[in-house]
């Protein structure tokens, strides 16, 4: 134990990542125990162990996803036709479209597409991580992608396909042997100087080929694709691994969400006061979105928990729960406009009390709308999301 106590600290300052140590102190972990199981060491003292504390917490890291800026520049038409070959103009497509590992993208066989019981497009690989063949659909971008390569291969080839979809250029006679993950890289990092591949700020940036995938399962995510789909169409061994994702996703939704709050009306076109910081602002998150899976409203939104019932239906204008902000002023003015209308058709028609209620209406509808323009005006609003 002493000897394990005096190697902790080594191990701790070489500076290594944390999966590195942990690692390390598992194999070793392993190796004595068998040790004693199988007798290897003769005389292996049973204070020769590992105890739970001594191993560093596993840190999951976060996706590396591309920013949509950038991402808008990677899949520019004219920055793909920049690439050297149309054999990797077609593999970065797949990879962007597909969410595919590296080597499992290069490794996919000329037939890898087929078509499901409508006609639709599908890829059949190897996932290499799980040891399993794995289906998933393609979106129509990656289906021509794949057929413009086949189409490649064939005007090089002849008649007769050859094993691979994407085969390396040199010494690959047979095209038998893929691209190895290293040239992808080189070739892609190449592509990306050239392009002047930069960020927002106009800092030059490099994209590796696997944030492709990271970047998939975001956007997936962000569209609201189920999680455990996700999972599937990844390939992902466990949801904790696509989790991850929807992390992300709830931090960027809660920002949005701040941002919304801070830009809410009621139906007296008085701002509504939120504090980001307080105790029961994760609260009023669930609470708002669950309230806008139970009632979708084409002007605004229910303050109201979905678990109560609404003692105002078809009268939202009038609820004192209601809330709105800027995005929904032009439904807002189409209905003050049709309100009037149906005001002065019900006062000739001597329709006294409708005309009572369409006057509430258009009275908090005259309170809601300047406040909303205001907020417009000074920019400061952001989208419910």
């Amino acid at each position: 134990r002493e000897a394990l106590e005096a190697y902790l600290p080594w191990l701790a300052a070489r500076g290594l990542g944390g999966s590195t140590r942990l690692d390390d102190l598992v194999n070793l972990r392993t190796f004595l125990e068998h040790c004693r199981r199988h007798a290897w060491l003769a005389g292996l003292p049973p204070t020769a162990t590992l105890y739970s504390e001594d191993f560093p917490a596993r840190v999951e890291p976060l996706p590396r996803f591309v920013d949509e800026f950038v991402m808008a520049q990677l899949e520019s038409a004219d920055n793909l036709a920049c690439l050297r070959s149309p054999t990797l103009a077609n593999l970065v497509v797949v990879l962007i479209e597909t969410g595919l590992r590296i080597g499992d993208a290069t490794a996919l066989p000329f037939d890898a597409a087929v078509t499901d019981s409508v006609g639709w497009p599908c890829l059949r690989f190897l996932n290499s991580k799980m040891a399993a063949e794995q289906l998933i659909p393609l979106s129509a971008k990656a289906a021509a992608a794949i057929s413009a390569q086949q189409d490649h291969l064939l005007a090089r080839c002849g008649e007769e396909a050859p094993p691979l979809l994407f085969p390396r250029r040199h010494a690959n006679p047979d095209r038998t042997k893929p691209f190895t993950i290293a040239s992808v890289q080189r070739l892609l990092r190449r592509w990306q100087a050239d392009i002047g591949l930069h960020d927002q700020t106009g800092q030059p940036i490099r994209v590796t080929p696997h944030q492709f995938r990271h970047t998939l399962g975001t956007r997936m995510i962000n569209q609201g694709v189920p999680q455990h789909v996700v999972q599937k169409l990844l390939g992902h061994a466990s949801p904790e691994m696509t989790a991850t994702y929807a992390h992300m996703h709830d931090s960027t939704v809660r920002e949005a969400f701040d941002l919304y709050c801070q830009s809410r009306v009621n139906i007296a076109g008085e701002a509504l006061p939120y504090d980001a910081g307080a105790p029961t602002a994760g609260a009023e998150w669930i609470k708002h979105h669950l309230a806008r899976i139970a009632d979708a409203l084409p002007n605004g939104f229910c303050g109201r928990p979905p678990q109560q019932e609404c003692p105002h239906p078809n009268a939202c204008l009038t609820c004192p729960d209601f809330q709105t902000t800027p995005e929904h002023l032009p439904v807002h003015r189409q209905q003050l406009d049709a309100t009037r209308r149906l005001i002065a058709t019900a006062d000739a028609n001597g329709q006294f009390r409708l005309v009572a209620n369409h006057r509430k209406v258009e009275t908090n509808l005259e309170k809601i709308i300047p406040a909303l323009e205001a907020l417009e005006a000074s920019g400061d609003h952001g989208h419910a999301s």
